[in-house]
């Protein structure tokens, strides 16, 4: 299936927004949408899943990642993953 921007769901909370590709794509056994935020916002409380894989590849912008207590600074083309199960 064509997965076409104009065509996607999508949301928004005060400085964030979301394009849910996956959903408009009707996958089930893997998430995959575009996250924007604003400069300042933050996306996520510190969590980890049981059950799935997390993935975060930055396209544009610059963010830190906060883990066990460490920043790291990623930019475009930078990638952050965290298996399944493992708690952080």
């Amino acid at each position: 299936m064509i997965v076409r921007r104009a065509g996607l769901r999508s949301g928004h909370e005060g400085d964030r927004e979301w394009l849910y590709y996956s959903d408009t794509g009707g996958l089930t056994h893997y998430g995959a949408y575009v996250e924007t935020l604003q400069p300042g916002a933050r996306s996520s409380d510190k969590h980890w899943h049981e059950k799935e894989d997390e993935f975060l590849y930055v396209l544009a912008g610059e963010l830190t990642v906060i883990e066990d207590n460490a920043e790291a600074l990623l930019r475009p083309g930078d990638a952050a993953c965290w298996p399944s199960g493992k708690p952080i």
